[in-house]
Parts: C-alpha cells; sequence; structure tokens
C-alpha cells in the first residue's frame, strides 16, 4: 500500500498510512521500510527519515542493499550529505566494498573532520580485510587529527518514534 502510494506520487498520504501502521503496532517489513523511507525522501523530511531509519535497524533490516541505498538517497535528499556519507560508509563495511568505502571515508572526513565515525568504520573495514597496517596506521591518524574515540561508547540520536 504505501509502495503505491508513493509511486503514485501522494508521498503524504504514504507517511500518514505508515504513522497509523505503527499506532496499530504493525511492524513493517523491509519493503515497507524502503517505501516509507522513500516518501520521507520525496517530502525532504529527515527527522522522520531518521525515525525510520532507526526502526528498520531496530527490526533487523541494517543489512538490506535496497534499504541501504533508499536510506543514502533520503540523506542526500534531506540535504545532509554528511549522514549520507556515512551511510554509504557503514554498507561498504558491510558488504565488504573496501574500494568505495575508503573514497566514502575520504570525502566523509573532508566533510566532518573532528568526527571519529569514518576512521572507526574505515578502521574495522581494514581488519575485517586483515589489512593490519592500514588498520593501525588509521588508528595513529586518529590520535594525530585530535579526533578522540571514547572507549565503549557509541551513540546516535533517537527521537520519539511514534
Amino acid at each position: 500500500m504505501i509502495a503505491g502510494l508513493v509511486q503514485n506520487g501522494v508521498a503524504m498520504e504514504a507517511a500518514v498510512f505508515y504513522r497509523r501502521m505503527v499506532r496499530v503496532g504493525e511492524k513493517g517489513n523491509d519493503f515497507c521500510f524502503t517505501s516509507v523511507l522513500s516518501a520521507f525522501s520525496t517530502l525532504a523530511n529527515l527527522e522522520h527519515g531518521e525515525m525510520v531509519h532507526c526502526r528498520a535497524v531496530t527490526a533487523g533490516f541494517c543489512f538490506d542493499v535496497i534499504l541501504g541505498n533508499t536510506l543514502v538517497d533520503m540523506y542526500f535528499m534531506c540535504g545532509s550529505s554528511t549522514d549520507a556519507q556515512f551511510s554509504l560508509l557503514g554498507a561498504c563495511g558491510i558488504h565488504g566494498e573496501v574500494g568505495l568505502g575508503k573514497r566514502s571515508a575520504g570525502k566523509a572526513i573532508e566533510l566532518e573532520p573532528r568526527k571519529d565515525r569514518p576512521y572507526v568504520l574505515l578502521s574495522n573495514m581494514s581488519a575485517e580485510q586483515c589489512q593490519w597496517c592500514v588498520k593501525e596506521m588509521l588508528r595513529e591518524r586518529l590520535g594525530y587529527s585530535n579526533v578522540r574515540k571514547d572507549a565503549a561508547l557509541s551513540w546516535f540520536p533517537v527521537s520519539e518514534a511514534n
């Protein structure tokens, strides 16, 4: 239903339908999340798109390629190029796309040089590929740039989802 509404150019109705669906306790699937994220992309509604992103991750759909592509699109369409770069970088890590991940990390570092996230994601990606020298170089670079990663502390903003 949501996909049909989005495809027929009534993104606001799709968003309203999704909200009703959540209120009655429906969880949604990867297709639902992709469709509603597309609606929020069309509406350039970053706040609600982030809430749906959080719900999709919580529901276990963070590894879906189509959903990941829609997330990157949604963040760009909502004017958050940094979050789009981070989403792309995270997807590269999940799917082993090291070359694209390096380019994406470079762009993310250009956009937000004080954030630790691109360094950490690229370091993890290098470790998964057994590129220990690259991982160590990234850790050193992180230290030299005065960007600090608090040990065992990761967070992201979570807004009211209902």
